[in-house]
């Protein structure tokens, strides 16, 4: 379930698609810098089964392009061999965003992950264990139902070569939209916020 509470994005009425790369990640730098992050999950197939991979991410939102850090963990039972596979991983995500309005987004996300896997039997002795290398790429879309809260879900593909990790991935969940409710907050109730986030210093 893609963006389960996040990401916490920032909204504009913006729109980019498909524009110079360049010019999209200058005018992100220009930006005002906003918190983003939390569940991260995903829903994929590993053997033709279907399965959850868990995660939750954080980072940075400016606007057309988002970074973020997350963790991963899968569980995955293969009940031809009689085992359990456990997967784990750090991964470094990059957002892009191809279109925004008030109500719609669509953005693409490249992912680069490191981490490991186990194998153990069903008494949970271990039958091998290895690195885990996981690259994924997907399309999202969302849309703002309410002032602060929308839908979003996707399509992509992971590639984990040497593992039984690759395969589809689709997402879809809830989305809260933080820049909204930040921007909404500082000027409501500017006393609510820590001096040290407050972009005026005051």
């Amino acid at each position: 379930m893609w963006g389960l509470m996040g990401p916490l994005s920032a909204q504009t009425d913006s729109f980019f698609i498909f524009g110079n790369w360049r010019d999209t990640f200058r005018v992100a730098m220009s930006n005002p810098i906003y918190p983003s992050g939390g569940l991260d999950s995903r829903r994929s197939y590993l053997g033709g089964q279907p399965v959850v991979i868990q995660g939750y991410r954080a980072g940075m939102d400016l606007g057309p392009v988002g970074a973020y850090v997350g963790y991963y963990h899968c569980p995955y039972t293969r009940v031809d061999s009689q085992s359990e596979y456990r997967y784990r991983y750090l991964s470094l995500s990059l957002d892009y965003r191809l279109h925004q309005s008030w109500r719609w987004q669509l953005w693409s996300t490249a992912q680069v992950g490191f981490g490991g896997y186990k194998q153990q039997d069903l008494q949970g002795q271990v039958l091998q264990q290895g690195r885990l290398l996981p690259v994924e790429a997907s399309v999202l879309a969302s849309v703002r139902f309410a002032r602060y809260f929308g839908v979003t879900g996707g399509l992509g593909a992971r590639i984990a070569g040497g593992t039984y990790f690759s395969g589809p991935i689709y997402t879809y969940g809830f989305k809260i939209y933080g820049s909204t409710l930040w921007n909404d907050l500082k000027k409501e109730c500017p006393e609510c916020i820590p001096r040290a986030l407050r972009t005026n210093g005051q």
